[in-house]
């Protein structure tokens, strides 16, 4: 049956209308006219026009029907190759318009693999739904429209490359029939040295009752080969180099912004003539159930992950490069002793550590070796791995010194002579009283080579300070000035929370409750509290007295946190975080008439931490429980709890292969939109470039940083700093070269004075403008510029300045 082209009129086969329109027209077919010159009728859909000439032209159709047919066939006898070729060339293909080379990656022969890789390695999708999908896809690829568009295209065109076009498509429908399973395409990413298998390991076995019998079930955990994973990562293209070149780096720095810089890390290898890099261990607990629901706890993990401090930051702060190591119930890492549970972690440091692992890249082999350097975690988990008392009730909670409990509460120095070292520990130890020595059992990571539980300087910010002190000093801080003073409302501080300008922000923090604040408390997470810190100065600081003790309080405490979240740190910076942490306990005792908590003690010993192993904010808990998210995802896309930590091991690793499939070690991708205009720049320095080799463009991101107009960038970092806001963005053309030049020109903001009280920069805009290159940036974190009460622009610190 026909029908006619609303374009050109043309009558033709309605089955094939859609093709005619896409190729010939560049359209999409929106509706069908009626072919019969008679009838000007057009329909939506084809089946509707069937239905119409069924029924209106019901005898022309069956005669039209069998015309065309043997129409077709006569026409068909008569065309030869030529004719046939000539016509494909004229009117259905035009091969000026179709770049076979630049449609060769759409018929890679690892389509159909990256495919299954990216809908298995979804921590969003099940396993099962993934086998579905990629079943679909195989359905797609082999269905009777694409083999019978084969068939027609191999008998129209004798054309070569169209011909090896066609065989790649073979090949992609058997590729994809060769992974039709989920077996199929384990076995392939195992072939291919992609996939590292959970091993599962036994604890022990548990009573479970059941109808008239006891059942004798397995505890069971998964273990993830640290070795392999390792070997896998570093070979990957450039990961080695890009590690070697950032460590060489380092050691002509002055400041410490790595571990690897510290003495406390060449001590621990400097029994090996080797080359070798130290190893962070974490372990945690995290809810896989409803953590409220009835059967809350009983899907209870303990994750264990390693992370590698030596890292390039670009990579370091990736959640990929955070690997599993480990992970079991909670409840047997409880029931079991811990020889039992960490075992096979155990055996796996000491041979990383002994034997290394031999990393093949660029045609060399390089032996490193890897040294577990540091266990990380919370203040529970920390005293939980490593044998000390859970309870920071008990008479020696400190995993640091032996403090008594008592003097901890009025204590703001650290006694250095009740600090732990091997000597003690084992005078501790034959003791076994937990009531006298705090030490619950002996550490089983002491049988790590070279590693020895009181060198495990390690403190946790994140719940030391944004969920501990922090908490504590605002909340009492806020109620004093709210309730008490009356310096202001409730209703005025919640207003002020909510329209403050917090730049690009994403944490930012809730307003404040009657209830929790009459409680002296402020019931924040982390990442707005540590928001909220920062900001407080300009929030409140207008309303608050010059003289107030109180407000002293707060501005310690915000110095500290600046120095616990910078990233390189000097000799200065160490003496002064353990001066203002004993101004800071001395004033909150005097103004509350508190004793000082358990986290007011752990502070104590920041300096000496930062003096050992480098900046705290390198070792804190953030970027780890954010690995807990992938996880739990992971356990809630499975309906199988049987053996729920192979489930989540097992989809984790199926992640990271997805993630080493196409791992080149590329940078980060630069996304930026072109202006619409081009406006006039008056500035100076653009008389000595050739302006026509640059686009002015709208943003651009970089390093997931977006830079746009009135952005404040600090350009210099001098004792009075120079801030600079967007006014332009230009990017470079660069023939054959994937790499971009961008260029920003800024308006200068002049700092005023320093205001103390507000913690900030008072700066106003200049006429002065200046042109800055995006690879001579000494800063790249935007600022914020707070229009106060009165006029005034305000920039707030970012370190320590008193």
């Amino acid at each position: 049956m026909e029908a006619r082209c609303v374009q050109c009129s043309k009558l033709i086969r309605g089955n094939l209308l859609k093709y005619h329109s896409k190729y010939i027209h560049k359209t999409e077919v929106f509706n069908y006219s009626c072919a019969y010159s008679s009838c000007s009728r057009t329909f939506n859909t084809w089946k509707s026009l069937q239905q119409h000439n069924k029924k209106m032209h019901s005898t022309l159709f069956e005669e039209n029907e069998l015309q065309i047919e043997s129409s077709n066939q006569i026409q068909l006898e008569n065309v030869t190759n030529n004719n046939i070729q000539q016509l494909l060339t004229d009117n259905i293909i035009q091969p000026s318009s179709y770049n076979i080379n630049a449609n060769e990656k759409l018929l890679d022969s690892n389509f159909a693999l990256k495919i299954a890789v990216k809908l298995y390695g979804d921590v969003k999708l099940s396993r099962k739904h993934a086998t579905k999908i990629f079943k679909l896809f195989e359905a797609t690829v082999n269905s009777d429209i694409f083999n019978s568009l084969h068939s027609l295209i191999s008998q129209f065109t004798n054309n070569s490359q169209v011909h090896d076009m066609l065989q790649k498509f073979i090949d992609l429908q058997s590729s994809f029939s060769q992974l039709n399973s989920e077996y199929k395409v384990l076995k392939k990413l195992r072939e291919m040295n992609l996939l590292i298998d959970p091993e599962c390991i036994t604890f022990g076995f548990r009573q479970e009752n059941s109808y008239k019998s006891i059942n004798h079930i397995k505890s069971t955990g998964s273990f993830i080969s640290l070795t392999k994973t390792l070997k896998l990562f570093l070979e990957k293209p450039t990961i080695l180099e890009q590690t070697i070149s950032y460590i060489e780096n380092l050691q002509h720095e002055e400041k410490i912004s790595n571990i690897m810089q510290t003495q406390f890390r060449k001590l621990k290898s400097s029994k090996h003539n080797k080359f070798v890099l130290p190893l962070f261990l974490y372990e945690d607990d995290f809810e896989c159930g409803n953590a409220l629901g009835s059967h809350a706890g009983v899907y209870k993990m303990s994750g264990i992950y390693i992370s590698l401090p030596f890292l390039p930051p670009v990579f370091r702060s990736q959640l990929q490069n955070i690997f599993l190591l480990q992970i079991a119930h909670s409840d047997d890492i409880k029931q079991y002793s811990s020889k039992i549970v960490y075992r096979r972690i155990i055996e796996e440091l000491n041979s990383l550590a002994t034997n290394g692992v031999l990393i093949e890249t660029n045609g060399n082999t390089l032996h490193i070796l890897f040294q577990l350097t540091l266990i990380v975690g919370d203040n529970l988990g920390l005293n939980s791995i490593l044998g000390f008392t859970k309870s920071f009730n008990s008479n020696y909670f400190c995993r640091f010194c032996t403090e008594t409990k008592v003097n901890s509460t009025k204590s703001c120095k650290v006694n250095s002579s009740l600090l732990r070292n091997k000597i003690k520990y084992e005078i501790d130890i034959r003791k076994n009283d937990i009531s006298q020595t705090g030490i619950k059992e002996r550490c089983v990571f002491n049988d790590v080579n070279n590693f020895h539980v009181t060198e495990n300087y390690c403190a946790d910010i994140m719940h030391d300070l944004f969920e501990g002190v922090c908490s504590y000093d605002i909340g009492l801080i806020l109620h004093h000035i709210i309730f008490i003073q009356k310096l202001f409302t409730l209703n005025t501080a919640n207003f002020r929370i909510k329209h403050f300008d917090y730049g690009n922000e994403k944490n930012k923090p809730p307003l404040l409750t009657e209830i929790n604040l009459k409680a002296c408390h402020i019931k924040m997470s982390a990442a707005e509290m540590k928001c909220f810190i920062l900001n407080v100065s300009l929030l409140f600081g207008d309303l608050i007295p010059q003289n107030s003790h109180f407000w002293k309080l707060y501005i310690l405490l915000r110095q500290i946190v600046c120095i616990a979240l910078q990233s390189t740190i000097s000799e200065s910076d160490i003496t002064l975080i353990d001066k203002l942490i004993t101004q800071h306990h001395i004033l909150y005792v005097k103004l509350f008439k508190e004793t000082l908590k358990p986290k007011h003690h752990n502070m104590l010993h920041y300096a000496h931490i930062m003096k050992t192993v480098g900046p705290l904010v390198h070792i804190w808990s953030m970027r780890f429980e954010a690995k807990h998210s992938l996880l739990k995802v992971a356990s809630h896309t499975s309906c199988n709890r049987q053996n729920l930590p192979l489930t989540i091991a097992t989809k984790h690793q199926l992640y990271m292969c997805k993630l080493l499939f196409n791992l080149e070690s590329k940078e980060k991708p630069i996304i930026y939109e072109k202006s619409d205009t081009c406006t006039e720049c008056s500035v100076t320095e653009l008389e000595h470039i050739d302006i026509s080799n640059f686009d002015e463009i709208q943003y651009v991101i970089i390093e997931n940083i977006k830079y746009k107009h009135d952005l404040i960038i600090k350009i210099s970092s001098d004792d009075v700093p120079t801030y600079g806001s967007i006014r332009k963005i230009f990017k470079e053309n660069l023939r054959n070269s994937e790499k971009f030049n961008f260029i920003f020109i800024f308006q200068i903001l002049k700092c005023v004075k320093k205001d103390n009280h507000l913690q900030s920069y008072a700066v106003k805009r200049t006429q002065e403008h200046i042109l800055v290159k995006y690879d001579s940036l000494l800063f790249f974190e935007p600022r914020n510029c707070i229009t106060m009460s009165n006029g005034q622009l305000y920039i707030a610190y970012d370190n320590h300045i008193r």
